[in-house]
């Protein structure tokens, strides 16, 4: 029989692999994101288009706001940049 201790230790193991995976998958991901986010920002720049607008950017964060009431994250503690 396997003591309090090592089972601890072993699930402490897999989370903490989880966790670095996940790690990975979000660097991954906001790697990506940032790529079309540059090239929204070259596209509106090479047709002068305006940088800001203010109606997508309210339809983004209260998108973000409901998938993140979805997965039980505190939206006011998540540091999203404003300028999507």
């Amino acid at each position: 029989m396997m003591s309090s201790t090592v089972r601890a230790a072993e699930l402490l193991k897999t989370h903490r692999e989880s966790i670095d995976r996940l790690d990975a998958i979000l660097l991954n991901t906001l790697g990506e994101r940032f790529s079309h986010t540059r090239a929204v920002g070259k596209l509106k720049a090479e047709n002068d288009l305006p940088a800001s607008d203010p109606s997508r950017e309210a339809e983004q964060m209260f998108r973000l706001e409901t998938i993140s009431s979805t997965r039980n994250l505190p939206f006011s503690k998540l540091k999203i940049k404003r300028n999507l």
